[in-house]
């Protein structure tokens, strides 16, 4: 039954082949799609401070950078991220990544404010004025010393 749909160039063999890999492949990309989502909780340390801890054995690789909020405004946010322009450039941080609070944290940063973020896989270095941020671990909201 297979054989009527190959094409007469293809053999039995090499379509096995080709659909091993194409198989493959597609359990590669879905992988990509499907990575496990971090649990975290908020918790309000005061009426300026809140913070989101993720459980204390993923902190030992992150890297950890605050910044001085200078802007914050929804407006400037794009369909994939958020904009916040700090004393050291321009945070672009990707939303795809984040989950309900971690967003409504950072919408919530006012000028003025010390903002101190956390991940595993940037490490906060401007590219033309611009920090691209991909993956976030702790977001801090606190007073600027």
């Amino acid at each position: 039954m297979i054989k009527r749909h190959i094409p007469a160039f293809i053999s039995p063999q090499h379509f096995l082949i080709i659909l091993g890999c194409t198989s493959a492949m597609l359990l590669i990309a879905c992988s990509e799609q499907h990575k496990p989502v971090q649990n975290t909780e908020i918790r309000r340390t005061t009426s300026t401070s809140a913070e989101i801890q993720t459980p204390s054995n993923q902190n030992l690789d992150l890297a950890q950078h605050t910044f001085k909020v200078l802007r914050n405004n929804p407006e400037d946010y794009g369909q994939e991220s958020y904009q916040i322009k700090t004393n050291e450039g321009n945070l672009s941080i990707y939303s795809l990544n984040l989950n309900h609070a971690q967003g409504k944290l950072l919408s919530s940063v006012k000028a003025g404010e010390c903002l101190t973020l956390s991940s595993q896989s940037d490490n906060f270095i401007p590219v033309d004025g611009y920090i691209s941020v991909m993956e976030l671990g702790e977001i801090r909201i606190h007073p600027c010393k």
